[in-house]
């Protein structure tokens, strides 16, 4: 059987190892293992009168309720079809650059939505503090690494000297997948001037307590004008 790219598929997971897909308890993808919340059922239900229609294109009455909760203006919200779709769109973005950076070991999809719009990315690998980089990029005689962010385990990321931030794109995940490495803020807000756009996922960050977590939502607010600034994240 071929192996899936993306995790969740708990049809391909039950005939590899022989039993009911329900049997199956899924940690491959950022889904919660104890479902969806009581609130979510109960309003899927209340509307299942209106499922012959079509929904709302704009989704006014969706994101004005996000801008409430997360106190942003509903046409800095964009919902989409999961993060997939959202990151599909964002690959036009990043095509337009002269080059994206992408921390590895990375997310499948990232590489999907690059390679789709023929974006030139290089990756930069996260290793361990004492660790020896085995860097993809070329480096110059003499030229050292910049520091560009590390988490409190001790994983870091540098960049080659030669790259020019200003006119690349950086795509990272928050908290790191596949390693679970969490980035603080401020290691990640002094990114945001460096680069041309930054694109955060935060798909993984409501699986941590709420006064762990280290969303930048609340930064969005901050840079209005320079639209280099995105954020996905999910309700699961």
């Amino acid at each position: 059987m071929i192996r899936p790219a993306h995790g969740g598929n708990l049809v391909w997971a039950a005939r590899l190892v022989g039993c009911s897909p329900s049997a199956i308890l899924d940690f491959s993808a950022s889904i919660s293992p104890l479902g969806p919340p009581h609130s979510i059922l109960t309003a899927i239900k209340s509307q299942l009168a209106n499922i012959k229609n079509y929904p709302d294109p704009s989704y006014s009455e969706l994101r004005l309720a996000l801008s409430h909760f997360h106190k942003l203006h509903p046409d800095w919200i964009l919902p989409g079809n999961g993060s997939a779709e959202l990151l599909t769109l964002l690959g036009r973005e990043f095509a337009e650059l002269t080059g994206t950076i992408l921390i590895t070991p990375a997310f499948s999809d990232y590489y999907r939505t690059l390679k789709s719009y023929n974006a030139n990315f290089q990756e930069i690998c996260l290793f361990e503090e004492n660790e020896k980089v085995k860097s993809k990029s070329r480096r110059g005689k003499g030229e050292k690494d910049i520091y560009l962010i590390s988490t409190p385990m001790g994983q870091q990321a540098k960049l080659p000297h030669s790259i020019n931030t200003h006119t690349c794109g950086l795509l990272i995940n928050n908290p790191h997948n596949p390693t679970g490495g969490l980035f603080m803020r401020e290691t990640i807000i002094p990114c945001l001037e460096k680069f041309s756009l930054v694109v955060i996922d935060e798909a993984f960050m409501n699986f941590l307590c709420p006064e762990e977590e280290q969303s930048l939502i609340s930064w969005v607010h901050k840079y209005p004008q320079s639209g280099n600034f995105a954020l996905t994240y999910e309700v699961l």
